[in-house]
Parts: C-alpha cells; structure tokens; sequence
C-alpha cells in the first residue's frame, strides 16, 4: 500500500487522467442505462423487446466502430484526441436526453455506448501502457479502479438529481420529472470529462520519460 501511494504521489497527474477517463467512460455502462430503462420504455411507448433490441443493435453497431475509432489515438495527439471524445460524450448524452422515437433512442445509445463504454476507458488504458514503463501494472490498475468507484458514485449522483427533482415538483415546480430531463442534468455533471482530463497538461511530473511525454503530446 505505501509503495502504491509513492507511485500515486509520483505520477498523479498521469494517473488522474487514465482514472477520470475511466470513471466517466461509466456513463455509458449498462449498469448506468439499467437505472432508466424502464422509465425510458414508458415515455416513449416501447416494448422491453424494441427497447432490448435497440440496445444490442446500437451496442453491436458500436463495437464495430471501435476497431476503426479506436486506431485514432495512434494517429493523432492524446489532447486533441481527448478532447473530441469528451465532447462526444457530452454530444452523445444531449443526443439521449432529446431522444423522442425509435430512431433518437438508437443514435442516443450507439453515441453512449461508443464514446462512454468503448473510446473513453481505451483512452486512458492506451495511455497508461503507452507512457509508463516501470509501474505499467500499476498504473493500469489504478486507471481501472475508475470502473468499481463510477458504479458507487454515478448512482448516487442520479439519485441525488430525481431526488432533486422530486422535492421541487413537490414544492411547487411546473416540469415532470422524465429519464431525459434526468439525463439533461447530468449533462452539466458531464462536464468534467470535457475539463479534468486536460488538467494534468498544465502540470510536469518528475520523470524524465514523462517530460518527454509532455512534449510529444502538445
């Protein structure tokens, strides 16, 4: 434990971001959806089987992608290619927020599921094997501690937002608590997954391999 904290302490801006990347890759996790699949069947008027169908269509639709999409990263610098899948992410949970018929609620989930369950948790596991030659297990396995504490933490966190919303329909508010409007909200806690990977760039770490990292990447 002590070494891992001397690793964490040393590298912690690199760490963060494999860690956040995977942490908000979370949003578009299954176990994330489960929260509101049924009310999303409800509002819109589908079946568990279309429902279910769009699903495993725009997951298999995405998986697909992937294999192109995620090559990317080799191609292009980690900011910029960062920051495009951020902001796909972003694009990807207005897209499910507005979801409206069959069609919006197909592109919602291929969006989710490509930039939150596939390009960002393969952002920071590319950059953790790419950037760290000792500690490499290490620094994977703290990237991937993102997946068990964004299952803890997302569900409260949209607990907390219908929990919100129902206190203040029950003072007085005019607006209907829905999945989308739910998911409107988290749009603003999205956010920083556009912001927070991009900190550890205004930062140096101590290793010379990283320095050398820092300049590659700007």
């Amino acid at each position: 434990m002590t070494s891992y904290l001397r690793f964490i302490g040393h590298h912690w801006a690199l760490l963060g971001f494999g860690f956040i990347t995977v942490f908000w890759g979370n949003f578009g996790q299954s176990f994330f959806f489960a929260w509101f699949g049924a009310d999303i069947q409800r509002s819109l008027g589908m079946t568990a089987g279309t429902y279910g169908s769009a699903y495993s269509l725009a997951t298999l639709a995405s998986a697909i992608t992937i294999v192109w999409a995620g090559g990317l990263i080799d191609k292009m610098s980690l900011r910029r290619f960062s920051m495009l899948i951020s902001l796909g992410l972003a694009v990807a949970m207005l897209v499910m927020s507005q979801a409206s018929g069959l069609l919006t609620l197909l592109l919602g989930f291929f969006l989710m599921r490509l930039f939150g369950q596939s390009l960002l948790p393969h952002t920071g596991m590319t950059t953790m094997s790419r950037y760290f030659d000792d500690g490499r297990g290490k620094a994977i396995s703290v990237a991937m501690s993102g997946v068990p504490v964004g299952e803890i933490i997302l569900p409260v966190m949209a607990v907390m937002m219908i929990a919100w919303v129902v206190l203040a329909v029950a003072s007085g508010c005019r607006f209907e608590l829905t999945p989308r409007l739910t998911l409107v909200f988290l749009i603003f806690l999205v956010l920083p997954a556009i912001t927070v990977p991009f900190l550890y760039f205004a930062h140096d770490v101590t290793t010379a391999g990283h320095r050398i990292a820092f300049t590659e990447l700007m």
